[in-house]
């Protein structure tokens, strides 16, 4: 065989190891972030530290349960605890805030640390007055909010909510379940994401957690 195929044949050899070797690195999961920057975890179940945190929250106007306007602003100063959904939801939404609810009181003292806080996604139906007799049967610190469709759009756009109407067959009008991501956030003092629980979260798995970034 010629030299000079020989020495093409090596150098291809070592390319082809090269990027292997870095492919491998790439891949790794110590390197590893998700692309909305939340924190990942490697194969041992430890999390990642260092990933930038995704851009949840922000500025919102709505109407509390009481019928008065409120603004982000007036949980400045205090942890929330996020959770969108409609009081028509047959499952999820009431065993989330059935979760909540057992997660405040195990809290104790530190329940007063954070505010929870029930976003409507079905502004049609759940007006204040249908969301105050609703959340009389969770604890009685959950404040719920709706407002204008407009407004509800608005606040899901900026925690990243999806939320969409879905008819049932031969159904009425008014006869519609919601589509909904279901999700909760925990957000800081000043409106910052902290960390958000999946859905089917236990009173613990809340619990422990909040307390990690109060």
């Amino acid at each position: 065989m010629p030299q000079r195929r020989v020495y093409l044949y090596l150098g291809v050899a070592v390319l082809i190891i090269i990027i292997g070797v870095t492919l491998r690195f790439f891949a790794s999961p110590q390197s590893m972030v998700s692309p909305a920057g939340v924190t990942v975890m490697d194969k041992g179940g430890r999390e990642i530290k260092g990933s930038k945190p995704p851009s949840i929250g922000g500025r919102f106007t709505l109407i509390s349960q009481d019928g008065r306007p409120v603004t982000d602003a007036d949980f400045r100063g205090k942890n929330t605890l996020v959770f969108f959904g409609f009081t028509n939801c047959p499952d999820v939404c009431p065993l989330t805030l059935n979760n909540i609810s057992r997660a405040m009181v195990l809290l104790g003292a530190d329940a007063n640390k954070i505010q929870p806080l029930f976003i409507s996604v079905d502004p049609l139906r759940d007006t204040p007055n249908v969301l105050r007799k609703y959340l009389k049967h969770f604890d009685h610190r959950i404040i719920g909010l709706t407002g204008t469709p407009k407004q509800v759009v608005a606040v899901q756009r900026a925690y990243r909510i999806f939320a969409q109407r879905r008819n049932a067959v031969g159904s009425g009008s008014d006869d519609y379940l919601m589509d909904h991501t279901s999700i909760s956030y925990m957000m800081g003092p000043s409106g910052e994401f902290k960390t958000f629980f999946s859905n089917g979260s236990t009173p613990e798995e809340f619990v422990t957690k909040i307390r990690q970034y109060l």
